[in-house]
């Protein structure tokens, strides 16, 4: 692991609207990709439990829809009036068929009824209600039935609708919601060329479909490894044919290969792409050491694979001990490991989930095992503990 850099605004989970938020918005004026995270939205069939978070918020929902959430700032989902150390449930989100992944100012989920209900930061259009204002409660978006996921990136949104369509809105500087024109699109518009997706991704500024052959088709910024490749409008990853999984982070995107290997593109100045060095790379890179691959999760700036073993294995950033390896950096700084290695403690894990700093593995067992940055994530019993380095366990329900 290597010292790289000081960060001079690193993210803060529990703030809404943070300095480096400001960042982000002048950033996005500028023409910039500000980070944001995200891992891949279920398949419709998925319907069990699931973890999923937000900028200050974690939440946790049941087979049976219901959905509980902690944490501090408006994104927890009901406006508590102050913050929320213990899971409490949310009765706008009852009945709820798949959270949002990816949530960062915004937060998404897809209802059992087909419908979208969205809160939270909608500046660019991400509320899909055809305005651009904050609302600390969710609203339905108009013009979505039938949905089945969500996917939130920096400042769009997309569902997966049950015929195997997607509707995206949002900021479009980067084509990112729709390949038709670059403007705000601030209320659904069907993405032209998705006919057959069952899984999707959005991260940055970029969006994925996987289709239900296995075909990997991406727009938006650094919709391929192939600079070569035009994104305005869903690219086939032709290299990936065959792929189970795909997730989008910020300026780099993993997808678990048809041999359960892990394969990235993209950005890798803290070893995103667990090539075991920081070179960028006009190519599919396999991530080093991780084999038997079934999911990957995308954080900030790094990135975690779920293996069929029920173990886990992580690389990159681990500013806030988010590689789960029970090593914390020195103050104000940040290390990566550009190669991938187990976490800490974790076996039968079934499901994996991360936000910016932050990963959690779901256990056969049902209990929740969480590390990296808390930011009241980890529940009243570990309000003390800023970063966690090696997973503990957390009270979810």
């Amino acid at each position: 692991m290597s010292t790289v850099r000081f960060r001079s605004c690193a993210f803060v989970a529990i703030l809404l609207v943070s300095a480096c938020d400001k960042k982000k918005d002048e950033a996005a004026e500028k023409g910039a990709e500000p980070p944001t995270t995200a891992t891949p939205a279920a398949p419709a069939a998925a319907t069990g439990d699931q973890i999923a978070f937000a900028s200050g918020a974690m939440f946790f929902k049941s087979a049976d829809g219901t959905v509980k959430s902690w944490g501090v700032g408006s994104l927890v989902g009901d406006a508590p009036a102050e913050p929320r150390l213990k899971p409490g449930a949310v009765a706008d989100l009852a009945n709820t068929k798949r959270l949002a992944v990816g949530g960062g100012q915004t937060m998404c989920a897809a209802m059992n009824d087909g419908s979208v209900k969205c809160w939270g930061n909608g500046a660019s259009g991400e509320l899909g209600d055809g305005k651009e204002n904050e609302i600390d409660k969710p609203v339905v978006v108009p013009d979505v039935t039938n949905a089945t996921a969500v996917a939130i990136g920096t400042y769009h949104v997309c569902a997966l609708i049950g015929d195997g369509t997607v509707k995206c809105w949002g900021n479009n500087g980067f084509q990112q919601a729709s390949v038709e024109k670059k403007e705000k699109f601030v209320t659904p518009t069907a993405v032209p060329g998705i006919t057959d997706a069952v899984l999707i991704t959005a991260g940055g500024d970029t969006s994925c479909a996987l289709g239900k052959d296995g075909s990997v088709k991406c727009w938006g910024f650094r919709c391929s490894f192939d600079q070569a490749t035009d994104c305005s409008k869903p690219a086939t990853i032709a290299a990936l044919a065959g792929a189970t999984d795909i997730a989008a982070g910020w300026q780099s995107l993993c997808a678990v290969d048809k041999d359960a290997a892990v394969q990235c593109w993209g950005k890798n100045d803290e070893g995103q792409l667990g090539s075991g060095n920081t070179d960028s790379i006009d190519a599919l890179s396999p991530v080093k050491g991780v084999s038997g691959a079934t999911a990957v999760a995308a954080g900030q700036m790094h990135w975690c694979a779920l293996i069929k073993d029920g173990t886990v294995q992580c690389w990159g950033s681990n500013e806030y001990g988010q590689l789960g390896d029970g090593t914390l950096p020195e103050a104000d700084k940040n290390e990566f490991r550009a190669t991938a290695a187990p976490v800490k403690g974790v076996a039968d894990a079934v499901a994996l989930s991360c936000g910016s700093g932050t990963c959690c593995a779901q256990i056969k067992d049902k209990s929740v095992k969480c590390w990296g940055e808390n930011s009241s994530f980890f529940g009243e019993a570990n309000e003390e503990t800023s970063n966690v380095a090696t997973p503990i366990v957390v009270t979810v329900q």
